[in-house]
C-alpha cells in the first residue's frame, strides 16, 4: 500500500515559526519611470507585492527541497514580463518554482499562456488555444525573441477576450 511521503518536522517547524507579517529579508522593487501610464505602474506594483512575498520563502517551503527563488529568475521573469506587457495586459498568477524558479500564467476562455524561468534565468514559453492545441512552445533566446513577439500576442488577446472586447 502506497503511503504519500510527508515533510520532516523540522519543515514544518521552520513554516510554523515563519511569520508571513514580518517583511522579507530579501525584496525588489520595480521602477518602470515617471512616463509609464497608471497600469503600467498598477502591474509593476502587483508584480513587485508578488515576488516580494515569494521571496520570503524559506529553503524547503514545499515541505521538501524547494529552493528560494534565485535572483537570475526574479530578474529575468520582471524583464520578460515587462517585454510581453502592453498597456492594458492582465497580470499574471505567480508561482515559485522547486528549483528556485518562477512561473508566470495566463488562463482565460480556456486559453492559457505559461511562461517558466528556470533558476538561471532561461525562460520557457507555453501558448495553448482553447482546443487544446500548442501555439507556441519554446526558449525565446534560441531564436531571436520569436517567442516573446507570439508571447506578447497572445497576452493582448488573452487581455482583450478577459476585457470582453473579442469572443475565445
Amino acid at each position: 500500500m502506497w503511503s504519500p511521503r510527508l515533510p520532516a518536522t523540522d519543515a514544518a517547524e521552520e513554516f510554523y515559526r515563519h511569520n508571513p507579517a514580518d517583511p522579507p529579508t530579501r525584496s525588489i522593487r520595480i521602477d518602470v519611470g515617471d512616463a509609464s501610464n497608471a497600469s503600467q505602474r498598477w502591474l509593476a506594483a502587483y508584480v513587485e507585492r508578488q515576488i516580494n512575498n515569494l521571496l520570503g520563502l524559506p529553503a524547503g517551503w514545499d515541505g521538501y527541497r524547494g529552493r528560494p527563488l534565485a535572483e537570475a529568475a526574479v530578474e529575468s521573469a520582471v524583464l520578460t514580463l515587462f517585454e510581453i506587457a502592453g498597456d492594458w495586459s492582465l497580470a499574471p498568477q505567480i508561482f515559485p518554482l522547486a528549483d528556485g524558479g518562477i512561473q508566470m500564467e495566463w488562463h482565460v476562455g480556456g486559453n492559457s499562456l505559461e511562461i517558466e524561468i528556470d533558476a538561471i534565468g532561461e525562460v520557457h514559453v507555453l501558448s495553448v488555444n482553447s482546443r487544446g492545441a500548442v501555439e507556441l512552445e519554446g526558449v525565446p533566446a534560441d531564436t531571436s525573441g520569436l517567442e516573446l513577439r507570439v508571447a506578447r500576442d497572445t497576452l493582448n488577446r488573452l487581455s482583450a477576450i478577459a476585457a470582453g472586447a473579442i469572443q475565445g
